[in-house]
């Protein structure tokens, strides 16, 4: 499922930006971990959204890997940004 607009899961709450937030990326784990991990990198990199404490799980079935990433966002724009350009991601699953 891509995300098309990341209002719906933040429905009447207010974000007071700057904000750091901690994303969660579900990507498909066909890809490999390094691959899916680089992808993720080129959004934060061409936005420039500082990132850190990367953490990965893998699904029970191993069919998907989640990313846990502390990122800084500074304001609602570069926020609906990064959603929009997750979605060009290949192996993108979910996002939140």
């Amino acid at each position: 499922m891509l995300i098309t607009d990341n209002t719906i899961y933040f429905k009447n709450q207010n974000i007071d930006f700057p904000v750091d937030y901690k994303i969660k990326i579900i990507m498909d784990a066909t890809n490999s971990d390094e691959n899916n991990r680089n992808e993720i990198k080129k959004v934060f990199e061409k936005l420039e959204i500082p990132n850190r404490d990367w953490s990965t799980r893998l699904s029970s079935s191993g069919r998907y890997i989640s990313f846990t990433i502390q990122i800084h966002v500074k304001d609602q724009k570069l926020f609906d940004k990064l959603y929009n350009q997750l979605n060009f991601l290949d192996s993108l699953k979910w996002a939140v």
